[in-house]
């Protein structure tokens, strides 16, 4: 049985190749796979992808320059950056452009999946490298505040306490008894109020790291 859909846009030909070869085995399906952003901007196809992993550093753009373009075309793809670059303001620009998660150079392929399980199952990934970064440069507590919740619902702002905390959608289904189903509708909502594309995206609006 087929898996999700992916894309792949990564201009080193080995470990494209490689990618497209372990999806395969896995029983993803491919998009497409190419070493350009142009060319996938430019052209239609008839399946969106549900997972785009795209490579920091290509010949014709910036990856994570790349992404608000790649989400404008693609409006539900998560996007994971593949980077050997671990500065804290890397990390912060890809979120807050729209990324969903990381794979860190080099790593194994069969890292991929791992991602895309905890992409689907809590909305996001973070790397160990990039959680621990990111909670340096940000200075993150645990009550960090919940700001900015004057849009949300009764139901949304507890969920989004429980997302400042750190809970995974199955854990906060859990705590207020709601179907996992049910917690990804609230912060579906929240995506769609808050104008972001991610968790971490909407993590950032609630405690307003991202300055706006």
């Amino acid at each position: 049985m087929l898996k999700a859909s992916v894309g792949i846009i990564e201009d080193n030909d080995v470990l494209r190749s490689s990618i497209e070869d372990y999806l395969s085995i896995k029983n993803y399906t491919k998009v497409f796979s190419t070493g350009s952003v142009n060319d996938v901007l430019k052209t239609t196809y008839k399946q969106q992808p549900d997972y785009l992993i795209v490579d920091e550093h290509l010949e014709d753009e910036s990856g994570i320059k790349a992404i608000s373009s790649l989400k404008k075309k693609f409006p539900y793809v998560h996007v994971i950056i593949i980077t050997g670059d671990e500065k804290p303001q890397l990390i912060m620009n890809a979120l807050e452009n729209g990324a969903s998660g990381f794979l860190y150079k080099p790593f194994s392929i069969s890292q991929i999946e791992k991602v895309f399980d905890d992409i689907r199952e809590n909305g996001s990934y973070l790397h160990p490298v990039s959680a621990t970064k990111l909670i340096g440069q940000l200075k993150i507590v645990k009550d960090a505040g919940v700001k900015k919740m004057e849009k949300l619902s009764k139901k949304e702002k507890v969920i989004a306490e429980y997302l400042i905390e750190g809970k995974s959608y199955k854990e906060i289904a859990a705590i207020i008894n709601k179907s996992f189903h049910a917690v990804n509708y609230h912060i579906r909502n929240m995506y769609v109020k808050y104008n972001v594309n991610s968790k971490v995206e909407l993590i950032y609006k609630l405690n307003d790291f991202s300055g706006q």
